[in-house]
């Protein structure tokens, strides 16, 4: 039970980003097609790791992509899904929170508006290892801030 799993992990102090990935995970798995096992395993086995590479975050993603683009190494089924999943990923976006803390952090200030008129909350473009939002400058110069996870 996905309750019970995220309580065990809220219990032992595991950081938020692991209970966030793994109710990815579960999403992921919940939308798979669970009835067609019996007649294709390997098909649902290499849904599931398109499911745990795309949930997991930037290195899997990194993973499926070597995956994707090689045919040589990895049974073909595996490698359809990769690309499949890739052709049509969409990178999770980081919660606006978040990024603000990220900055304020590296900038060591208090708060974004200590350095930004303004920061746009939803991201430009979000990718496996970072995403980037439009923002201005104090002086009025706009600028793009990559935001990497």
């Amino acid at each position: 039970d996905i309750v019970r799993c995220v309580w065990m992990l809220l219990r032992h102090d595991v950081p938020p980003v692991a209970v966030a990935r793994a109710r990815d995970v579960y999403t992921g798995m919940r939308g798979l097609d669970w009835r067609g096992a019996m007649w294709a395993p390997r098909t649902l086995a290499s849904a599931m790791t398109g499911v745990l590479l795309d949930s997991l975050g930037a290195s899997f993603v990194k993973l499926s992509q070597v995956i994707a683009h090689s045919p040589m190494v990895a049974p073909a089924v595996l490698v359809r899904t990769c690309k499949s999943s890739l052709a049509q990923c969409s990178a999770p976006v980081v919660p606006y929170d978040e990024v603000e803390s990220l900055i304020c952090d590296q900038l060591q200030i208090e708060s974004v508006e200590e350095v930004f008129q303004s920061l746009e909350r939803a991201p430009l473009a979000s990718a496996s290892i970072a995403q980037v939002h439009g923002g201005t400058l104090r002086d009025g110069r706009r600028v793009v801030v990559k935001v990497v996870r």
